[in-house]
């Protein structure tokens, strides 16, 4: 979907636990197709390190920790 209609996305938002794939993984492959999409990944406190590490190596614009709560995300 990105190599075809990349042009047309701005934001790709995904969970850290995907079933047969992590969200790091799809936000680094993102990253590399189509660099200009903002990419966010949503995790648990358990996978907090795994966010970090993506924000740290640029795969991500941001993380959001589960539960989300809206007040607390600018």
């Amino acid at each position: 979907m990105l190599e075809e209609n990349g042009d047309e996305i701005g934001l790709l938002m995904t969970d850290q636990r995907m079933p047969g794939e992590k969200g790091v993984w799809l936000l680094e492959r993102a990253r590399q197709l189509r660099p200009h999409i903002i990419r966010i990944l949503v995790t648990a406190y358990a996978d907090m390190d795994a966010a970090i590490s993506a924000v740290n190596s640029g795969a991500i614009y941001k993380y959001v920790s589960k539960p989300w709560d809206r007040r607390n995300w600018s």
